[in-house]
């Protein structure tokens, strides 16, 4: 039976600024936020009818640990893994720690999973983030099982120019829920943005 992907931008209620992270206000280049504000998880944004600065790229596949996008000259893939809780984990204020650096998703009853990979395939051309910007981010939602639909949490999008590509995915739920989007220009990484999201479920 065929499933039918319901897109994640029907189902966000409402942004907030995060507190520690660089967020879509905080963005200098008006072009970087206007086009940000266009992906996925942004639907309360102005945007311009009829035109669009940024194309979607559709899913591919997804499954437990995966999902990956695909149109014919982008392949993204995020890919989590099990995380096993240490006792090392602290709270401080409303966030957790891991050794002192801050876990984006990560709430108490969280399912054990953890960022692995974000790769992105361009034109031929393999490109990653950094590793310190995937690891610290903790219960990924890219894609969820709802019935006999797919409840899609994740996004990919290039801007019209084809220089700017942005991979976006859900950490987290209720007050942890943390809207995490890496940037790529022109065959580099360029950064990565967060926002709190408030989000059902």
């Amino acid at each position: 039976m065929r499933t039918s992907v319901i897109p994640w931008c029907l189902l966000i209620i409402l942004p907030v600024r995060a507190d520690h992270q660089q967020g879509l206000v905080d963005l200098k280049d008006t072009l970087l936020a206007r086009e940000l504000s266009q992906v996925g998880g942004y639907p309360e944004m102005a945007r311009p009818l009829g035109y669009h600065d940024v194309e979607a790229a559709p899913i591919f596949s997804w499954g437990p640990g995966h999902t990956q996008f695909r149109t014919e000259d982008l392949r993204v893939r995020i890919e989590s893994q099990p995380f096993e809780p240490s006792a090392d984990i602290r709270w401080k204020k409303d966030h957790a720690l891991l050794d002192g650096v801050p876990m984006i998703g990560w709430w108490t009853d969280a399912a054990n999973m953890r960022l692995s990979q974000v790769e992105v395939v361009v034109d031929g051309l393999v490109l990653s983030p950094p590793v310190e910007s995937t690891i610290d981010v903790f219960a990924p939602r890219p894609c969820e099982a709802y019935g006999n639909r797919v409840l899609q949490f994740s996004s990919v999008a290039r801007s019209r120019d084809g220089a700017r590509i942005y991979v976006q995915v859900l950490a987290g739920q209720g007050e942890q829920a943390r809207l995490v989007t890496w940037v790529f220009e022109e065959g580099h990484y360029l950064c990565r943005v967060i926002d709190r999201f408030r989000v059902p479920g």
